[in-house]
């Protein structure tokens, strides 16, 4: 040991042992931030220190010698063994006095025993010699094991020991001894954690049987006290020889421990404040500023209603006064606003004294998230268990309702399962076509049916719904199985993911329900995946409710209509079987189709949708109708005569089924409606053709009334806003090129600006050669005429501009616009046109003429409905012809929001 040679050289060590006592009491205080308050051995270690502390300091107050602090150090560590002691020999004297408990409670009775085992702290074991297996454990045991006690009787206790030596120890112990007092060994969870226990074995006569008692005590917390004083121990002797180090020495293990001092600072994610009773910021420390509400200056000093809102602040102050009255801990969870994202926070304040506490908040923000998308999962997984629960019960379902059911089960997932398209489809008979029998879209709320898809367009989809029990495509347009759909379907529709489910009754593939999602990809969940499947079995179940149906209805209905067709029908009647051929056919059939006798008709048409029928497919088309409804009446369609001449006729059809409702042939009658076909076709033809020619000339609605009697037509608006566009130098133009090379470009331009007009829902008057007018409240009266014209206004303007560089010629317009009152129709009595007639017109007129290349010239009166939502700029006065100077304006765009 060295001594000190002076009084100046022994303050210099009291100095360093002050410093060194320093850092101790400041990691000790980060160190208590990061552990839970309340635990009674953590507490036991936590005063041990600070006594530690209070004598070291009491030793530099009294000057004591270097031999002096390495006494006390010695004395304070025989003290910390001695309470060591204490607590081994306390649990092992209760230990003690619980077995003779449990020995003399055995002698009396075994149902005493038991109650005395339940109520004992110690875990008890009775296990059979020499199988080594429980035959009875106590409650305890069962509690430090995290296991149900009656699951423990039968299993081997060694099975228990994390270390297997150690039963092999134990029992060797007990075969020279007799018995085993307080043998400490590790004991394994059923979770896989462990403790530390002290176990003692004696045997005993239990139900007349050589039984082994195995008592347990819990010794962890004990354990955690011995490892707790050791690390103090060894502290305390590093102390005792820096402090015979030299002053170097203890300089460079000072920094040392400032850098992992600053490590560990480093290395914590929490916020830690200290704050007093007011809410007053002390101290902030934090390694990641993100995780900051306001940066550290500015909270530093300032009281937390300084700091955070008012409602948070009221809130937050009243924890850290509580956690000061009652001097305890309190926990709380909170979110805050932080750089523009919700964040959230589990926090621990506790009192460092009277009137300060530490404030340490972890951020939860992830786990937070996890939580509410697991009530969300849940949430959604109730829904569907519901859904599945009320279309098991449908009464569509069970009572064979197809269509109503299929309409059900679409409409009730696509709201459980959050998609836009819920469709189901089945392969017709040949397996080479999938129809979609019903398509349910959740935004317009509507129901469609009939798209097909054709197996060898589609092979690689076709073969993956043989193959697989899902097709769960989280971006359907890579996906290998679904990108087929992407030119013809995906894209157009806009659909981003699929989940397609097999439906297979007794195994067989007979179609397909498909959920698609709208706008992005999506990962399907495996329980929505899963309730898919059971949705593609409820499917299954209507099938087989709608074939079940229609055998039902079959014969019965067969014979009475069959008969009376045949009677008293005088057209074509027929029975066609389910392999698309006649099975019956009368004389005025065969007539029909040009043959001698229906025998010759049924031998010679062994294909209904192949030979007959003009239009491909057109008697599958019939028949998966009449699947869907059991009738089809007055049908028109073209069919081929013997000769090949195809001829138009009219057909009712309807299925006929068992009593199972198994279908069993078609039968129907049929019209030759040829003659009157022609004659519709012509008279429709000729109907379009002049309906195509007035709606050339006049408005729909013009031409509506034309046609309903008056000639004159002239019609008087209130307000209109009409535009005039004229080409900027269109004569020189005209001079350059050739009269069919401007009538081109006038047909292009003009056809653009034909678009405009209605895209804007706008009428165009006229063309006046280079000059173009539309108007906007006519023939219809609109209240927004002067913005949709303006909006107009601005489009001819950028697709001359576009033009230009298409045409590769400079190209500019001269656009004039006015609102007022007009009167429109029509008059004469040839060559009709729909024109307006006013003052508003001519001023309009005279905006375009007067005004400027490239720009549009708007009056005061249009000016005054524009302004505030466009960019206008006044042009002041300027003299027009018939009206004096008018105040103009020139409308730029529209105003930005």
């Amino acid at each position: 040991m060295v001594e000190p040679h002076s009084s100046s050289e022994l303050e210099r060590l009291r100095q360093e042992v002050a410093q060194l006592q320093q850092a101790i009491a400041d990691l000790e205080i980060t160190l208590s931030t990061t552990i839970e308050h309340g635990d009674t051995i953590e507490a036991e270690l936590f005063a041990a220190n600070q006594k530690l502390s209070q004598e070291i300091t009491e030793r530099q107050r009294a000057q004591a010698t270097l031999q002096s602090i390495l006494e006390t150090v010695t004395r304070d560590k025989s003290d910390l063994e001695l309470m060591l002691q204490t607590i081994t020999e306390h649990g092992d004297a209760l230990e003690y006095e619980l077995y003779n408990r449990a020995v003399e409670s055995m002698r009396q009775s075994e149902d005493q025993f038991r109650a005395i085992a339940e109520a004992t702290p110690v875990a008890i074991i009775l296990g059979r010699l020499p199988e080594g297996t429980i035959k009875y454990a106590n409650t305890m045991l069962a509690e430090l094991l995290d296991l149900e006690a009656q699951s423990l009787v039968n299993c081997p206790f060694q099975s228990f020991y994390h270390d297997p030596d150690d039963a092999e120890r134990l029992m060797h112990q007990f075969n020279q001894n007799g018995f085993v007092r307080n043998h400490e060994i590790l004991i394994k969870k059923a979770n896989g954690s462990t403790f530390w226990a002290s176990a003692s074995l004696n045997p005993l006569i239990f139900q007349g049987e050589p039984t082994l008692l195995i008592s347990l005590f819990d010794i962890s917390q004990r354990k955690q006290v011995e490892a707790a004083l050791r690390e103090s121990e060894a502290q305390l002797r590093e102390q005792a020889e820096y402090l015979e180090q030299c002053v170097e020495e203890r300089t460079a293990q000072l920094q040392t421990a400032e850098a992992e001092l600053r490590g560990l600072f480093a290395a914590m994610t929490e916020v830690i404040l200290v704050v007093d009773r007011q809410g007053q910021v002390l101290k902030v420390a934090s390694t990641n500023p993100d995780l900051l509400y306001k940066p550290t200056d500015e909270q530093l000093g300032s009281t937390l209603h300084e700091v955070f809102p008012t409602a948070q602040a009221d809130t937050f102050l009243g924890h850290v006064q509580r956690a000061l009255n009652h001097q305890e801990t309190v926990k709380l969870e909170y979110s805050l606003h932080i750089q523009n994202r919700e964040m959230w926070f589990s926090a621990h304040i506790s009192p460092l004294s009277a009137e300060t506490a530490i404030w340490v908040a972890r951020d939860i923000t992830e786990r937070t998230q996890a939580e509410a998308a697991l009530r969300e999962s849940e949430r959604q997984l109730r829904q569907q268990n519901t859904v599945l629960l009320d279309l098991a019960a449908s009464r569509a379902l069970n009572q064979g309702d197809f269509q109503t059911a299929i309409q059900e089960i679409t409409e009730e997932c696509a709201r459980a399962i959050a998609v836009e398209r819920v469709s189901i489809w089945l392969l017709d008979k040949n397996h080479s076509t999938l129809e979609c029998v019903d398509l349910f879209e959740q935004t317009p709320n509507r129901h469609t049916q009939g798209l097909q898809l054709v197996a060898q367009d589609y092979p690689a989809y076709f073969q993956a719904l043989q193959d697989e029990q899902s097709i769960a495509a989280t971006d359907a347009q890579t996906d290998p199985r679904t990108c087929e759909f992407t030119e013809n379907y995906l894209k157009p529709l806009n659909i981003a993911a699929m989940l397609d489910i097999p439906v297979r009754p007794g195994g067989q593939l007979v179609g397909v329900i498909c959920f698609e999602q709208i706008g992005t990809p999506r990962h399907w969940r495996l329980e929505e995946q899963n309730f898919a499947r059971s949705i593609a079995d409820l499917v299954t179940l209507a099938l087989e409710a709608r074939e079940r149906k229609r055998a039902e209805l079959a014969l019965q209905q067969a014979e009475e209509k069959y008969r009376s067709i045949f009677e008293n029908a005088a057209e074509g009647i027929f029975q066609a079987s389910l392999e698309k051929r006649y099975i019956s056919a009368n004389p005025a059939l065969a007539q029909i189709y040009g043959y001698d006798s229906p025998a010759e008709l049924l031998a010679a048409i062994t294909d209904l949708s192949g030979q007959l029928y003009v239009q491909p497919r057109r008697w599958d088309e019939l028949t998966a109708y009449m699947e869907r409804f059991d009738a089809i009446s007055a049908c028109e369609s073209q069919v081929y005569r013997q000769d090949g001449t195809p001829i138009w006729i009219s057909e009712n059809i309807r299925v006929v089924k068992d009593t199972r409702g198994q279908l069993l042939y078609y039968e129907g009658t049929v019209q030759d409606i040829t003659a009157r076909r022609r004659a519709e076709d012509e008279l429709h033809r000729q109907r379009r053709t002049t309906e195509r020619l007035l709606l050339n000339i006049l408005p729909q609605a013009i031409a509506e009334r034309l046609k309903q009697g008056p000639k004159n037509i002239a019609d008087s608006f209130a307000e209109v806003t009409v535009l005039f566009a004229d080409i900027v130098n269109f004569t020189e133009l005209s001079s350059q090129i050739t009269p069919i090379e401007l009538l081109e470009r006038l047909n292009h331009i003009f056809s653009a600006f034909d678009r405009l007009a209605a895209q804007y829902s706008l009428e165009k008057i006229k063309t006046i050669g280079d000059a173009y007018m539309v108007v906007g409240g006519v023939p219809t009266p609109r209240i927004d005429s002067a913005e949709a014209v303006a909006d107009m206004a601005l489009a001819m303007q950028a697709e001359a501009i576009a033009l230009s560089r298409e045409l590769q010629q400079p190209f500019a317009l001269r656009i004039g616009m006015n609102t007022g009152a007009v009167v429109a129709g029509v008059i004469g009595t040839k060559k009709f046109s729909y024109d307006l007639w006013g003052d508003t017109v001519n001023v309009a007129s005279r905006m375009e003429s007067q005004g400027e290349p490239g720009k549009i010239q708007v009056t005061q009166a249009t000016y005054a409905r524009l302004k505030g939502k466009y960019r206008m700029e006044a042009r002041g006065a300027i003299a027009i012809k018939g009206k004096g100077e008018m105040v103009t304006y020139w409308l730029l765009g529209q105003e930005e929001d």
